[in-house]
């Protein structure tokens, strides 16, 4: 029996992970079509001046690295920590949730770097970028957790 609850903790782990993963991975791909102004998508999260994807993305901080968007390298983070999660529920090793950890804690730094941007340089919120954050910090605890409960 012991065994089945383990088998139905670490499931859950996996489909919260897939399912924080999938909605940073959405957030960001409608980040990188208003970074790129595609269509009208920079109206979908655009309330009023302050609350702007559009204004934030558009900033010289819409890029931070290699003239690539930002979204770019979270969609792609998003999409490891999935993998890293697939590959630890597959082989039983730790080193994937240490990965993962590692990933996530250098987003999580980068996240609030970036939203420490948006307050005080920027003076605007994104939103996508926000629903992006809440999900690196969730997949943290989640990971975290995971990796509590593999120890014991």
């Amino acid at each position: 029996m012991k065994k089945t609850n383990g088998n139905i903790i670490k499931n859950h782990f996996f489909l919260f992970t897939l399912a924080l993963s999938s909605l940073g991975i959405a957030s960001m791909v409608l980040s990188i079509l208003v970074y790129a102004s595609i269509a009208n998508v920079s109206n979908i999260c655009t309330l009023n001046s302050y609350i702007s994807c559009k204004k934030v993305d558009s900033s010289s901080y819409g890029s931070l690295f290699v003239h690539m968007p930002n979204g770019l390298f979270a969609t792609i983070l998003f999409a490891m920590v999935s993998l890293l999660s697939c590959l630890y529920l597959r082989f039983k090793k730790w080193i994937f949730l240490i990965i993962n950890m590692v990933l996530l804690s250098v987003a999580g730094i980068i996240g609030i770097y970036l939203l420490n941007v948006e307050l005080n340089i920027i003076h605007g919120i994104c939103l996508l970028c926000m629903i992006s954050f809440i999900s690196i910090l969730l997949l943290i605890f989640i990971n975290y957790r995971e990796i509590d409960k593999a120890i014991s």
